[in-house]
């Protein structure tokens, strides 16, 4: 049997890369899936190949940073689903630079899809997890949600704030059949990473350059994959998971577990 057969999931920011793994993985494993993002090409290509496949999907057009795009866009899904099993807040965006050239508007930008974003939409879906007796909320953070780096103050302190939100989420309603975890994802093969590799690119030297010393610091010889995260997701959000709750999961093969080499 599918392990996720019968359930309904909302993933947000399911037009590219994790999300878009994410949709097609839960899809294929029964779930019926909400494409929820702001680019209604991409959204609309995502679910003509999760339709193709023989699964259920529809697309979602909305900008989780704002509340009434929320509500709409969970109201629009329980009319469709009639619950909501499961919840990716996957959405994210990043900046780049040092704290003094960073703009109040480019932190509320992040802030408000990566930490505001999570929380609007578990706010919106609780409700109908409490009154269906249980469900999954995955977060999707970053390792830099675990350790910063430099240039990257506005992007790390918002998934710091993923964490935490995390952690309080998994306590307030884990004795309510609710299970709430998050993701830590590292340098995985996506169209933020290639905007991280250029601005690592301080020298001028090419995108490839650039990547290689990102794959350079990684244990595992590579970068990551978005369905490497999917992976990780499908566990949480599966029975297999069922006495998980307010886990931090880091899938980056080995790149945070210290130094290769001796200092």
């Amino acid at each position: 049997m599918k392990s996720l057969e019968g359930k309904k999931a909302i993933i947000t920011g399911s037009t590219s890369g994790i999300g878009v793994a994410i949709a097609e993985l839960f899809s294929v494993e029964g779930a019926e899936v909400a494409v929820v993002g702001r680019n209604e090409t991409r959204g609309h290509d995502v679910v003509s190949r999760i339709t193709s496949r023989g699964g259920r999907a529809f697309f979602a057009n909305a900008d989780v940073s704002k509340s009434n795009d929320v509500k709409k866009m969970v109201s629009g899904c329980l009319r469709e689903f009639g619950a909501v099993d499961i919840l990716v807040n996957n959405a994210g965006v990043q900046a780049l630079g040092r704290v003094v050239d960073a703009s109040e508007e480019e932190w509320d930008r992040v802030f408000g899809t990566n930490a505001k974003g999570t929380f609007l939409c578990s706010r919106e879906v609780i409700p109908s997890m409490l009154a269906n007796r249980g469900g999954v909320i995955v977060n999707i953070a970053s390792v830099g949600g675990l350790r910063s780096f430099a240039g990257g103050a506005i992007y790390c302190s918002s998934k710091f704030a993923v964490v935490g939100f995390t952690k309080a989420v998994a306590l307030e309603y884990g004795g309510q059949g609710i299970r709430t975890n998050c993701i830590c994802p590292g340098s995985i093969e996506t169209p933020m990473l290639n905007e991280y590799a250029l601005f690592k690119d301080e020298a001028g030297e090419s995108r490839r350059t650039g990547k290689a010393k990102i794959t350079a610091g990684i244990p595992a010889g590579r970068l990551g994959t978005p369905d490497d995260v999917a992976r990780m997701a499908l566990f949480l959000a599966s029975p297999e998971s069922s006495f998980v709750n307010g886990g931090i999961f880091v899938v980056d093969g080995g790149a945070t577990a210290g130094q290769v080499a001796p200092p």
